[in-house]
């Protein structure tokens, strides 16, 4: 629990009106692409009525190694030659460079800040991690600033927030995270208000780590040789203790949650929420696992203690709520989707907000969309990382030399990318059915309450979970997950091999015309942005790929002799194939095959994708074994085969 400490007064009072020197950092590495147009127009807009005129700015960009400098140092604005000086500096100098690395502009930032007289405030914003530097030295750079006032704003989901969190502490400084530009936003409003002090308390001793509220967020401050420090503006603070007394305050309750999220005190939290009873909360926290599902709920308990007559208690109090554990989540949405035939997806609605963490490329073409009509939906998953992607074919004109013709082009969205929601909502048609199924199962999914033939509707899937508590709470085998990949093998090989034959069977005299797409290579000597995401590998010896399905392989597939492992899965479908007389309509036994190995690949597709959304986003492992072990023997239609599963950290880099 929290108590309140004990802030003695400060005789050294700071005046509020003293003049400023505000530095602001601002990465302009690869991924901020998306981002950076809108950051330019804000300062722009925002510095002449944020900025006081006895106060100074310093803007420092910075990206990878060498890459970094100041497009203005410590000017003021004093009338309009002034400040279109300031906006021609920064439409000309900020712009994307490469990679991103924050020991450079820090020390600059330092130096600027011991080099005038007024009282200097760093704002420190990235949407990465460091890539260029070592830890150690970047640690050491940021330790150094623990006597200038700092915040740390983390940008996106995709920044290295552990690390960014980790340099605030050491820092002494503040850590705020930003889910979007418009939260950014409102954190440079905040920044350009707040008072600014040098002035410290006295040491305050203790042994436990202090919390308090600083311009709207939660700060944590942990002692160093039994001390801490706190600004001279703070006047209300708590001390995190072990005692677990349950009357207290609902705000001091809200608190803790804020700290219990902060430091991932999952136990804490858990405890909490059942105390609490705040049934809203006790639902968002049963489907919460990713980063990104924590931040929005570290949000809305802010909000509980900043506006508690709007936010608290919004689906009123009941400690004995309980959640379903089989929530429905993103993955099933999708599929049911998928599966209606009527669904149509529609990219274009002014509603779908697409969010890019790499740069767009550009189409050259002279294809023009026509934006009223829906596609249909295919889901592409991703082998071994978290990510779900609508693919879809969108239908147009083309325009060349004044001639226009029908035409189509294909889309793909990333609904999940490593576990985070890219999207909040999906402007969809579908049949009455699937309506009524979403209206039943997905809460909060989908505003109306009757079904309109044609109508597009707006799904919102903010909170909409990844995966459910079920996936992750209730233990699935090792076992089981290895011999449904061995079975989803066997399924695409005999699914390869039937499409093989089908279209054998369906040719034409003329010959498909095969191109080759020649894929652009990375150049090694460019630096590039990049994070680090989770990735699970999931390996069946020597059955790494399926086999090309041509003549050699019948041939020998006939003499059933010299197989690979991989080859020899084929050999059962092959013989059935063969087995089929003159007089059967292979066309339509074909058919009606794949349709039987279509809905078991949807089957297995459905739960291993779960599982493996609750391996990598919720941290789950398997129940008949710890988590060192990593290589496994299954048995699936007599035959044995060995499994190995590795969850690896990788580098995705954004471009």
């Amino acid at each position: 629990m929290i108590i309140p400490i004990a802030i003695p007064e400060n005789d050294q009072k700071y005046n509020p009106e003293a003049p400023v020197h505000r530095i602001f950092c601002i990465d302009c590495s690869g991924s901020m692409f998306p981002s950076l147009q809108e950051i330019r127009t804000q300062l722009k807009n925002k510095i002449p009525t944020s900025i006081r005129p006895q106060d100074f700015m310093t803007l420092i960009w910075f990206s990878g190694r060498n890459e970094f400098g100041t497009i203005f140092e410590h000017i003021s604005i004093n009338d309009l030659s002034d400040l279109h000086k300031v906006n021609t500096a920064i439409d000309r100098y900020l712009k994307i460079v490469g990679s991103t690395g924050f020991v450079e502009p820090i020390k600059m930032a330092k130096e600027l800040s011991e080099k005038y007289p007024e009282t200097p405030q760093v704002f420190f914003l990235s949407d990465g991690g460091e890539n260029v530097w070592s830890k150690n030295e970047c640690e050491q750079a940021f330790s150094d600033m623990k006597n200038i006032p700092l915040v740390i704003v983390e940008y996106q989901y995709y920044c290295d927030r552990v690390f960014l969190q980790h340099l605030a502490e050491i820092s002494n400084g503040i850590s705020i995270f930003n889910e979007d530009f418009k939260d950014y936003d409102d954190s440079f409003v905040i920044f350009m208000k707040n008072s600014v002090s040098n002035n410290m308390f006295q040491q305050i001793k203790t042994d436990h780590p202090i919390i308090y509220m600083h311009d709207e967020n939660l700060v944590i401050k942990k002692p160093v040789n039994g001390q801490v420090r706190l600004s001279s503006n703070i006047k209300e603070a708590w001390a995190v203790v072990d005692d677990d007394e349950s009357d207290r305050p609902v705000k001091l309750v809200y608190m803790e949650m804020l700290y219990a999220i902060h430091t991932k005190s999952l136990k804490q939290m858990s405890n909490l929420v059942a105390l609490l009873g705040d049934v809203h909360i006790t639902k968002r926290y049963s489907v919460c696992f990713s980063k990104q599902d924590f931040s929005r709920l570290a949000e809305h308990i802010k909000q509980c203690i900043l506006n508690p007559e709007k936010n608290s208690f919004i689906e009123g109090c009941d400690r004995n709520y309980k959640v379903k554990d089989d929530a429905f989540n993103v993955i099933q949405l999708l599929q049911l989707l998928q599966q209606d035939d009527k669904t149509r997806f529609y990219p274009y609605h002014p509603s779908f907000s697409y969010k890019r963490i790499s740069k767009e490329v550009k189409d050259e073409s002279h294809f023009v969309v026509n934006r009223d009509l829906g596609s249909k939906i295919n889901l592409v998953f991703n082998q071994s990382r978290a990510n779900i992607s609508i693919g879809c074919e969108v239908h147009g004109h083309n325009i060349v030399d004044d001639e226009i013709s029908a035409s189509t082009a294909f889309r793909n969205y990333a609904i999940l990318k490593d576990g985070i929601k890219n999207v909040n909502i999906l402007p969809i048609s579908v049949s009455e059915p699937t309506f009524n199924k979403i209206l039943s199962e997905g809460e909060g999914l989908i505003k109306a309450t009757e079904y309109k033939k044609n109508e597009v509707y707006l799904l919102d899937i903010t909170h909409l979970p990844v995966v459910n508590r079920l996936f992750v709470s209730v233990p699935f085998t090792s076992s089981d997950f290895c011999q449904k990949h061995v079975e989803m093998y066997h399924t695409k090989s005999e699914l390869k091999y039937l499409k093989k034959m089908l279209d054998n069977i369906k040719v034409k005299e003329e010959e498909k015309e095969e191109k080759e797409y020649e894929r652009k290579k990375a150049d090694p000597n460019v630096v590039r942005d990049f994070y680090d995401a989770p990735e699970l590998q999931v390996k069946i010896s020597k059955c790494s790929t399926i086999p090309p399905i041509n003549d050699k392989l019948f041939a020998k597939l006939d003499a059933k002799t010299k197989l690979t492992a991989s080859e020899a899965v084929l050999v059962a479908i092959h013989e059935e194939y063969k087995s089929l007389t003159p007089e059967t309509n292979k066309e339509e036994w074909l058919n009606a095959k794949i349709d039987v190995l279509k809905k078991k690949l949807y089957e297995l597709t459905t739960y291993l994708e779960q599982a493996k959304m609750a391996l990598l986003i919720g941290h789950a492992w398997f129940s008949d074994c710890t988590e060192d072990k990593n290589t496994f023997t299954v048995v699936f239609q007599q035959k044995e085969y060995e499994v190995s599963i590795e969850i690896n950290t990788i580098k995705v880099y954004m471009d």
